[in-house]
């Protein structure tokens, strides 16, 4: 039921496509002007969070929408950097499974899910964050991919080897 619930979540995030859009660019700009680590630094991924919270009031905490993010909240986020890192780095895996046609929601996604929710307590709403995140950086890594042209058979094996055995 869990995992459901975070598949119906992401899939509102995805329709948050204004937000996704600028998001998008903004994810983008940092990725053509920045090595990979540095988009993974605390800064990068703080702004990033800061961003999904200045626009959470569009998302779905469990079955009701989000409330918008306090000032608090942006300023001291209710995620870990760590958190918001995973479900970054996992984004750029999702979306390389997408661009290559496998099956990036059971393989890479839920996983996610499933251990942000082993980790510890994680609200609804600290959930949505994760999960909004991980749908603004997937959504600007796989365009980008999409403009370099074709998954490779080679980049296909590859992650098919190093996501998570279909379930």
């Amino acid at each position: 039921m869990q995992d459901a619930r975070a598949v119906a979540a992401f899939q509102r995030v995805g329709r948050l496509t204004s937000f996704l859009g600028f998001a998008a660019l903004l994810v983008a700009g940092q990725a053509s002007a920045q090595p990979v680590d540095e988009l993974f630094s605390d800064a990068s991924v703080l702004r990033l969070t800061r961003l999904v919270l200045s626009n959470l009031g569009k998302a779905r905490c469990g079955g009701a929408p989000c409330a918008p993010a306090t000032e608090a909240e942006i300023a001291a986020p209710p995620v870990t950097l760590d958190q918001a890192r995973l479900a970054m780095r996992t984004a750029v895996a999702s979306a390389n499974a997408e661009h290559c046609g496998l099956d990036w929601q059971q393989r890479s996604f839920l996983p996610m899910v499933r251990e942000l929710r082993e980790g510890g307590r994680l609200s609804e709403r600290q959930m949505a964050i994760l999960t909004m995140l991980h749908g603004v950086v997937q959504g600007a890594t796989v365009n980008s991919a999409r403009k370099d042209g074709p998954c490779s058979a080679a980049m296909k094996a590859a992650l098919d080897t190093e996501l998570a055995p279909a379930r």
